[in-house]
């Protein structure tokens, strides 16, 4: 499930929503859709201009927070993932792989 910022994350049998004050969406479609052309990461922390990967990121150290996981799935090429984050974690998934930008 994507999340939806700063909202509460509720589920039912077969129908995942997000409520919050007084907003339903159905996220069934979007997630499917995000899941099918991305990769989703389960373990993210929540940040204050964009989310974040890695409790060791500098740009969350800077808040003087500790980190604070977030719910659901994020997925980390549709956006709203801080650059180092999203550098790092393109980074690790290049070594998995063996692809390391070259032809």
């Amino acid at each position: 499930m994507r999340r939806a910022r700063r909202s509460t994350l509720l589920s039912t049998p077969g129908r995942q929503t997000v409520a919050e004050p007084l907003i339903v969406v159905a996220l069934d479609a979007a997630d499917t859709q995000l899941a099918e052309e991305f990769e989703g990461v389960d373990e993210w922390y929540v940040g204050e201009r964009g989310d974040h990967l890695y409790p060791t990121c500098p740009g969350l150290a800077r808040t003087g927070r500790p980190p604070r996981r977030g719910s659901g799935r994020l997925y980390p090429e549709a956006g709203d993932v801080c650059l180092t984050c999203l550098r790092w974690w393109r980074a690790r998934k290049a070594k998995e792989t063996g692809d390391h930008g070259q032809p």
